[in-house]
Parts: structure tokens; sequence; C-alpha cells
């Protein structure tokens, strides 16, 4: 079997679960896995969600001991979204994924993204 060719461009790391996505005024999740071009985060799906705005402007936010932080305005596009199994083996909450690109960063936003990263984030394991 051969191995699939790895398509990203950045490295991804894995967050600590102090870090959360907020997409416009519905979406609120945990943030999973950030690289320089985009982020992977988890969230609770309802049976009526309004419709996604496939692009837009998302916030970061941390919630630690450690420092705060907050990253805005950054542009964004969903590239996908599915279910995911819940962490809780009797949970009744559906849990889904979204996994974002960043559009264009200013510098200011490269910067405080490369921080985030140092801060709050550790190399993901190599699959």
């Amino acid at each position: 079997m051969r191995k699939q060719k790895e398509r990203r461009k950045y490295r991804r790391f894995q967050v600590e679960d102090v870090a959360v996505a907020i997409l416009g005024k519905s979406k609120i999740g945990i943030i999973t896995d950030i690289s320089q071009g985009g982020l992977a985060f988890r969230y609770i799906g309802f049976e009526q969600e309004e419709e996604d705005h496939y692009t837009g402007s998302l916030e970061l936010r941390t919630f630690s001991d450690v420092a705060d932080f907050s990253l805005f305005d950054v542009p964004y596009a969903i590239t996908r979204k599915h279910n995911t199994p819940s962490e809780y083996y009797l949970s009744t909450l559906r849990m889904k994924k979204c996994c974002i690109q960043f559009g264009h960063l200013n510098p200011e936003q490269k910067s405080q993204l490369e921080y985030f990263i140092d801060l709050f984030a550790i190399p993901a394991p190599e699959s």
C-alpha cells in the first residue's frame, strides 16, 4: 500500500484545550490543531444549524493561566466539515469538526499567529 503524499504546505501543531475559534455569531469550538495556513476545531452540532458562510472572518481566543490571547478579523474559508465521534461513550451530543484555511493575513496577524503557536501548541505527530 502506497502512502498518500502530504498535501499541507505548513506544519501542523496540536493545541491545548484552552483555545477556541469563533465564527460569526453562532459557532464556537475548541481548536484541535493549527498551522500558519489554517486550523481545525470541534464544536457541538445542532439539528437545525444556520447555514454556514463559507468565507468571512474569525476570532481566536484563549482562556489560560499562562496568557490571554485574542486575534480578530482573521479571513478564512471553510474547506471541510464533518461529524466526529463524541469523546464520551454515552454522550448524545453530535460533535462536528470544521477545517479552515486562512485567507491573506497582514504582517501583524502573521506575527500574532506565530506567537499563538509558540505559546499554546506542540508539534503534531507525523502521520
